[in-house]
């Protein structure tokens, strides 16, 4: 018998429709100062510079590779958020995730205050703040069920948080240019606002009884919230982790049953996400040299901030709708079609050009999160929602730190045999 709590909490839930319309656009609000705060990388790329982190000890490589590292840190992020999601509910996953990022930004802090001898720290404060970023994101997904009808949307919410986290590098920017405000000291607000946010989104976001006992409904496995028992208790043993390897077992046999839509989805990822991630990892740098003049550079990554911000987040909405209507397999080759338009525009030193590569860019990014998500809900139940992405997302995060370590290994060798670099035109 579910005790009068968790069953007014589901009535609250499943009938309040203030609640079914409005929390999940809050708790999206407070996921994206959490949600990987600090992903706009390119943007944040010459404050870095400006603040002495790595000066003259190979900045341009090192910055590389603290963003390889974070990116393939934050998709692998999936497994560790699908098990607190499994098991804990993304109240608890939002909260662990934002004060993992808070952690991580004050240690990122912390290099940029002594960059001559703590740089290093980089390497663990960014990819901890990506971790926490990723994990934080998991408490949007709580809300599927409450709107089943519409689960590519609150899928595309996830996303649209995290492109709406990448509008505060451009804050950086601003606060930088008129106020003065160092970017260590940016971090350290944006540490205690992390905190706050956890704290909100743990406030709000159902509990991980209530989104099982939804699903039980909305998947007619029940009659009422207390026939889904066995969606938030697992038989397969409750000592530590033996749930967590317990999923990802039941995974791994999902993903052997349907071993050629599984095999596909990672090959296409690992390739697509390489195409997508490295002229990001590049930008700033490369500009440099397209264009010879660093100011252009700057405007550029500036330019990326706010279009990857607004358009990142409404092209996650409206991209939700879409998949909706044009069904998984039209509109995955759709978003296939914005690495060919990339990598049409990515040679040409022309500043509106590079303007529409980088919209291309997101689109194709932000869209694409959409298709693991719904992949992930076509194929795992309720139950495995979490795990199942988790353990697609690792494969996809090792192939692509791997496909961009072979990529700047190539292009490090090409420099080296005194191959000309593109000039301005």
């Amino acid at each position: 018998m579910c005790s009068f709590a968790r069953s007014l909490s589901f009535c609250t839930y499943h009938s309040v429709s203030l609640a079914r319309s409005l929390i999940p656009s809050l708790s999206q609000a407070a996921c994206a100062i959490a949600s990987g705060p600090v992903a706009a990388w390119p943007t944040l790329e010459p404050l870095l510079i400006n603040a002495g982190v790595w000066k003259n000890e190979g900045t341009h490589s090192k910055l590389d590779a603290v963003y390889s590292l974070s990116t393939a840190v934050q998709l692998g992020s999936s497994l560790p958020a699908g098990w607190i999601y499994d098991r804990y509910g993304g109240r608890v996953a939002a909260l662990v995730g934002a004060l993992l990022a808070a952690v991580g930004l004050v240690i990122m802090s912390v290099a940029c205050f002594f960059p001559a001898q703590l740089s290093w720290l980089m390497f663990v404060g960014y990819p901890l703040a990506m971790l926490g970023g990723g994990i934080n994101s998991y408490g949007i997904f709580a809300f599927m069920w409450l709107m089943p009808d519409d689960q590519n949307f609150v899928a595309s919410l996830a996303s649209g948080a995290q492109s709406l986290s990448d509008m505060l590098a451009l804050v950086a920017v601003g606060l930088s240019s008129c106020c003065g405000v160092f970017i260590g000291e940016f971090f350290l607000l944006l540490s205690v606002m992390s905190v706050f946010a956890g704290i909100f989104c743990y406030s709000i976001v159902p509990s991980v009884d209530v989104v099982n006992s939804l699903a039980a409904v909305a998947l007619s496995q029940g009659e009422s919230p207390e026939s889904c028992e066995a969606f938030a208790q697992s038989k397969d043993g409750d000592g530590f982790m033996a749930k967590e390897f317990s999923s990802v077992k039941q995974s791994w046999v999902l993903m052997k049953q349907h071993a050629g839509a599984n095999g596909m989805l990672l090959v296409f990822s690992t390739v697509y996400m390489l195409s997508m991630m490295y002229p990001m990892q590049q930008m700033y740098f490369y500009y440099q040299v397209l264009f010879n003049n660093n100011d252009t550079a700057t405007k550029l990554v500036n330019i990326f901030a706010v279009i990857y911000g607004i358009g990142g987040f409404v092209c996650s909405l409206i991209g939700g709708k879409l998949c909706d209507r044009l069904g998984i397999q039209k509109f995955t080759l759709a978003v296939a079609g914005c690495s060919v338009v990339l990598s049409c525009c990515l040679p040409f030193a022309n500043f509106t050009l590079q303007i529409v590569a980088q919209a291309v860019m997101l689109l194709g990014y932000t869209l694409y999160i959409i298709i693991v998500n719904r992949f992930a809900m076509l194929y795992a139940p309720p139950h495995l929602f979490g795990t199942f992405s988790g353990v697609q997302m690792t494969f996809i995060s090792v192939g692509m730190l791997a496909g961009m370590s072979a990529v700047s290994t190539s292009v490090a060798f090409v420099g080296a045999t005194g191959i000309s670099s593109p000039k301005n035109t």
